[in-house]
């Protein structure tokens, strides 16, 4: 789910934008929204470092994660327990 950029949660995607401009060398404030994001997005994805190792082989996917602010599900296998967001418990959700 894409979450809108508003006011509460602009600060978090502002600074994916300047780490994503940094990356690719661009001007700042080259990137200023969603869809221009989403733009330069496989050329993130294509990036690399300047090294073999596998992390730096990856380097554009650090930049290819959006931050959500969405409630999560938290499964633990070894407890065998699932902890529900408040938000899903009052739609009745059944696990």
């Amino acid at each position: 789910m894409i979450t809108i950029v508003n006011k509460d949660n602009s600060t978090q995607y502002n600074n994916l934008y300047r780490k994503a401009e940094v990356a690719l060398g661009l001007q700042e404030f080259t990137i200023n929204t969603l869809e221009k994001y989403f733009y330069y997005l496989p050329d993130l994805m294509e990036l690399t470092g300047d090294d073999e190792s596998k992390y730096s082989q990856t380097l554009g996917r650090r930049y290819a994660i959006l931050p959500l602010d969405e409630a999560y599900f938290k499964i633990d296998a070894n407890q065998r327990t699932i902890d529900i967001p408040k938000e899903f418990k009052n739609h009745g959700l059944a696990v």
